[in-house]
């Protein structure tokens, strides 16, 4: 391992495969003038590092217009600086650009920000690798999480294994994190780390809310629970969920309504409703033989729904027998009342001030309904503009985006499956 001890040490390099450039100005004509001049002085190697944290150290968020762009290197700053001036002054209205440019000229209010931690389906192998090598806050959360037991494995050598050099041996590395006791606490590390680099960015929360096993990691960022004690659950869960994979269940994702999907439903006696995604994907849950027979149901009236591939059926009375060993987990850890709303899957409501009560309702929840939907919703009503995800992947604001369609929002996540974790996060920025 690196050396840490006393002595002289090597200067660290940045080595960041890109970088984020901002300027601000009091009119689109003075920003477009301020972006050609930075780009005329980008011709040397290293300006690149320079111009970003000179940027970054005197930018005013409260400019009357803003640019942000993401560049990897010199010749990359000076044409997105002069494509970005070009664009300003031919029509100055507010744009973003996945490439990497961003520029408001908005002063609208953005409303609160509510934070969404995602579930199990969103991990894989190396997620997080990029953030946990350039920023110290996300690196100190895995120093942390290897100081646990996880029965004689560290979580960073499944997430970030010893590379392997064949599509087989990838596979089994994916397929091993796919483990829910492996899956699960995954997820939340890398949560964690996202949380720790907004934190010290000074990007907090109104409102947090999770899909799924996500409302452990909410409960966290709401102050109801230790990061320790909240791995300590995600493992425990993880656990139960595995336990239960020996269950004969299935899950069926339904591209339809919630209202046209309730018949099928109702005539089978098995199934539940286990997450109402967004308008228009409702996934169910049950017995096997209950699960195939509203297949073939919905087949029937020209609806095409989709086996998921997990073990067993989630979020239903399938799993009800890993309440009672969760919730005697449970009782042991030490709950806080949440410090801002957290909201739950099961009701869509924020947890009420008797922490007491949190433990049998996070051990309820895994045989209950994620009522995502509802969630945002309710969130919405409250204030909530800005959605931030924060963890792996970048299902839940493509869910977001579903669910709240034409109505003024903004939906960021901070990473993206198999893409640059450090480019990602400094586009979201």
């Amino acid at each position: 391992e690196e050396y840490t001890g006393a002595g002289t040490h090597a200067r660290r390099l940045r080595s960041q495969t890109s970088e984020l450039v901002l300027l601000g100005a009091d009119s689109p004509a003075a920003l477009a003038k301020a972006a050609r001049e930075l780009a005329a002085r980008s011709t040397e190697p290293g300006f690149l590092s320079f111009a970003a944290h000179s940027t970054q150290t005197t930018f005013n968020n409260n400019a009357a217009v803003r640019l942000a762009v993401v560049v990897n290197d010199e010749d990359d700053l000076r044409s997105k600086l002069g494509q970005a001036a070009d664009r300003i002054d031919k029509a100055p209205a507010s744009f973003s650009i996945p490439t990497g440019m961003h520029y408001s000229c908005d002063k609208a209010d953005p409303g609160k920000v509510g934070f969404l931690f995602p579930g199990q389906g969103s991990q894989y192998v190396r997620m997080g690798d990029q953030v946990a090598m350039h920023h110290d806050e996300a690196r100190a959360v895995w120093d942390h999480a290897a100081d646990l037991d996880f029965g004689g494995t560290s979580l960073h050598a499944v997430v970030h294994p010893v590379p392997v050099f064949d599509a087989a041996a990838e596979q089994a590395l994916e397929d091993q994190l796919r483990a829910t006791e492996w899956a699960q606490p995954a997820i939340g590390i890398v949560s964690l780390s996202h949380l720790g680099i907004l934190n010290a960015l000074g990007v907090k929360a109104d409102a947090v809310a999770g899909h799924s096993y996500g409302e452990i990691s909410a409960l966290h960022a709401a102050g109801a629970i230790s990061d320790t004690d909240m791995l300590r659950i995600a493992r425990k869960r993880g656990e139960l969920m595995a336990q239960a994979a020996v269950l004969d269940g299935a899950m069926l994702a339904v591209p339809a309504d919630l209202h046209t999907v309730r018949p099928f439903v109702d005539a089978a006696p098995g199934v539940v409703i286990a997450n109402h995604n967004h308008h228009k994907q409702v996934v169910i849950s049950g017995p096997t033989t209950d699960i195939d027979a509203v297949e073939r149901a919905l087949l029937k009236a020209g609806i095409e729904p989709k086996r998921l591939q997990v073990a067993t059926a989630f979020h239903s009375p399938v799993v009800a027998d890993s309440v009672e060993p969760f919730r005697a987990f449970l009782k042991g850890i030490d709950f806080k009342p949440t410090t801002l709303p957290c909201y739950r899957n099961a009701e869509a409501v924020p947890y009420g001030a008797d922490a007491k009560a949190y433990s049998d309702q996070v051990a309820e929840a895994v045989a209950l309904p994620v009522r995502f939907v509802e969630q945002v919703e309710n969130m919405y009503a409250a204030g909530i503009r800005t959605f931030i995800e924060v963890g792996p992947s970048h299902v839940l604001t493509n869910l977001v985006d579903e669910i709240l369609g034409d109505q003024p929002h903004a939906a960021i996540n901070l990473d993206r499956r198999k893409k640059d974790g450090s480019t990602v996060f400094a586009n979201a920025l």
